[in-house]
C-alpha cells in the first residue's frame, strides 16, 4: 500500500441527541494533513457524525474540506468523507479535489487507519 497522507485531528465540543432507539453524536474537529501528495489544514465546519445503537454498534461519517498545496506548491482543496464502523480502526475515505495532479485520488481505492491519541485522532490514508 502507498501512503497518501496523515491527518492529525483535534476534537472539539461533542453534541449528543439520544432516544431509546439510537444516539446521534456530532464531534466538530480541526487539524492538519501532511503527506507526499498534499499538505494543508482542515477548514472550519468539519464534523464527525456517529450513529450509535443500544447494543453499542454503529457507524461514523466524518466530512471535511482541506486547503493546502500539492507537491509542486500549487494551492488546492480536498473534500474527504471518511466512513467506518464504530470500534474499527479501518476507515473508507472518498476524496474530491480541484487539483488535476491529485485527481487520481477520486478514482483510487483508498483505506484509512484510525488511531486515538492523547490529543485527538490520527488517520493515515493509503492507496491499496
Amino acid at each position: 500500500m502507498k501512503e497518501i497522507m496523515t491527518l492529525q485531528i483535534r476534537l472539539l465540543d461533542t453534541y449528543e441527541v439520544a432516544s431509546d432507539q439510537v444516539k446521534m453524536v456530532q464531534i466538530p474537529f480541526a487539524g492538519t494533513a501532511e503527506g507526499a501528495y498534499f499538505r494543508g489544514e482542515i477548514l472550519p465546519g468539519a464534523v464527525d457524525t456517529q450513529t450509535v445503537f443500544p447494543d453499542g454498534t454503529g457507524r461514523l461519517s466524518a466530512r471535511y474540506t482541506l486547503r493546502g498545496k500539492d507537491p509542486e506548491g500549487k494551492s488546492c482543496m480536498l473534500y474527504i468523507e471518511n466512513t467506518a464502523e464504530l470500534g474499527s480502526e479501518e476507515t473508507h475515505p472518498t476524496v474530491v479535489t480541484d487539483n488535476p495532479a491529485l485527481a487520481f485520488l477520486m478514482e483510487a481505492e483508498l483505506i484509512g487507519n484510525l488511531r486515538v491519541t492523547e490529543d485527538g485522532v490520527t488517520i493515515t490514508i493509503f492507496e491499496k
